[in-house]
Protein backbone atom coordinates (compact mmCIF):
# COMPACT_ATOMS: atom_id res chain seq x y z
CA UNK A 1 0.00 0.00 0.00
CA UNK A 2 2.36 2.67 -1.23
CA UNK A 3 -0.33 5.00 -2.58
CA UNK A 4 -0.55 8.07 -0.28
CA UNK A 5 -4.32 8.32 -0.82
CA UNK A 6 -4.80 4.73 0.29
CA UNK A 7 -2.65 5.34 3.35
CA UNK A 8 -4.65 8.46 4.24
CA UNK A 9 -7.94 6.57 3.77
CA UNK A 10 -6.70 3.78 6.03
CA UNK A 11 -5.58 6.32 8.63
CA UNK A 12 -8.99 8.03 8.48
CA UNK A 13 -10.73 4.68 9.03
CA UNK A 14 -8.51 3.87 11.99
CA UNK A 15 -9.09 7.27 13.56
CA UNK A 16 -12.85 6.92 13.06
CA UNK A 17 -12.78 3.52 14.76
CA UNK A 18 -10.84 4.90 17.73
CA UNK A 19 -13.14 7.92 18.01
CA UNK A 20 -16.28 5.78 18.43
CA UNK A 21 -17.91 5.82 21.83
CA UNK A 22 -16.26 3.58 24.39
CA UNK A 23 -18.24 0.52 25.48
CA UNK A 24 -20.18 0.87 28.73
CA UNK A 25 -18.28 0.19 31.93
CA UNK A 26 -19.23 -3.21 33.38
CA UNK A 27 -20.92 -3.36 36.80
CA UNK A 28 -18.48 -3.35 39.69
CA UNK A 29 -15.90 -1.21 37.90
CA UNK A 30 -15.58 2.46 38.77
CA UNK A 31 -14.27 5.00 36.30
CA UNK A 32 -11.76 7.50 37.66
CA UNK A 33 -12.44 10.86 36.06
CA UNK A 34 -9.05 12.48 36.64
CA UNK A 35 -5.49 11.72 37.65
CA UNK A 36 -5.04 15.25 39.05
CA UNK A 37 -4.45 14.99 42.80
CA UNK A 38 -6.37 18.25 43.33
CA UNK A 39 -9.44 17.18 41.32
CA UNK A 40 -12.78 16.86 43.14
CA UNK A 41 -13.01 13.45 44.81
CA UNK A 42 -16.59 12.62 43.75
CA UNK A 43 -15.36 9.87 41.42
CA UNK A 44 -13.42 8.26 44.28
CA UNK A 45 -16.43 8.01 46.62
CA UNK A 46 -17.07 4.31 45.75
CA UNK A 47 -13.63 3.48 47.18
CA UNK A 48 -15.05 3.77 50.73
CA UNK A 49 -17.52 0.94 50.07
CA UNK A 50 -14.89 -1.13 48.29
CA UNK A 51 -12.33 -1.01 51.12
CA UNK A 52 -14.87 -1.15 53.95
CA UNK A 53 -13.09 -1.52 57.29
CA UNK A 54 -9.81 -2.75 55.80
CA UNK A 55 -6.58 -1.89 57.56
CA UNK A 56 -4.48 -2.34 54.44
CA UNK A 57 -5.16 -1.01 50.96
CA UNK A 58 -3.15 -2.34 48.05
CA UNK A 59 -2.98 -0.25 44.92
CA UNK A 60 -1.19 -1.78 41.96
CA UNK A 61 -1.20 -1.80 38.22
CA UNK A 62 -0.55 -4.29 35.48
CA UNK A 63 1.61 -1.92 33.42
CA UNK A 64 4.67 -0.21 34.83
CA UNK A 65 6.20 3.03 33.62
CA UNK A 66 2.90 4.63 32.65
CA UNK A 67 2.69 8.22 33.85
CA UNK A 68 -1.12 8.24 33.83
CA UNK A 69 -1.36 5.14 35.99
CA UNK A 70 1.27 6.50 38.36
CA UNK A 71 -0.67 9.76 38.80
CA UNK A 72 -3.88 7.80 39.37
CA UNK A 73 -2.17 5.65 42.01
CA UNK A 74 -0.89 8.77 43.80
CA UNK A 75 -4.38 10.28 43.72
CA UNK A 76 -5.96 7.10 45.09
CA UNK A 77 -3.38 6.85 47.87
CA UNK A 78 -3.83 10.51 48.82
CA UNK A 79 -7.61 10.04 48.93
CA UNK A 80 -7.23 6.93 51.09
CA UNK A 81 -5.13 8.89 53.58
CA UNK A 82 -7.10 12.15 53.53
CA UNK A 83 -10.65 10.83 53.38
CA UNK A 84 -10.64 7.19 54.48
CA UNK A 85 -8.28 7.36 57.43
CA UNK A 86 -5.44 5.19 56.15
CA UNK A 87 -2.17 6.12 57.86
CA UNK A 88 0.36 3.91 56.10
CA UNK A 89 1.08 3.72 52.41
CA UNK A 90 3.23 1.10 50.74
CA UNK A 91 4.03 1.25 47.06
CA UNK A 92 5.53 -1.18 44.61
CA UNK A 93 8.25 0.69 42.78
CA UNK A 94 10.96 -0.08 40.30
CA UNK A 95 14.52 -0.12 41.61
CA UNK A 96 15.20 3.30 40.08
CA UNK A 97 12.01 4.86 41.50
CA UNK A 98 12.64 3.33 44.92
CA UNK A 99 16.12 4.79 45.11
CA UNK A 100 14.68 8.25 44.33
CA UNK A 101 12.34 8.04 47.32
Amino acid sequence: MSNPRQLMALLALLLAAVAQAAPPIPPGITEVQSTDIDAPADDLAPLADIVGQADVLGIGESVHQSAGLERARVRLAAHAVRELGFRRVAAELSWVEGRQV
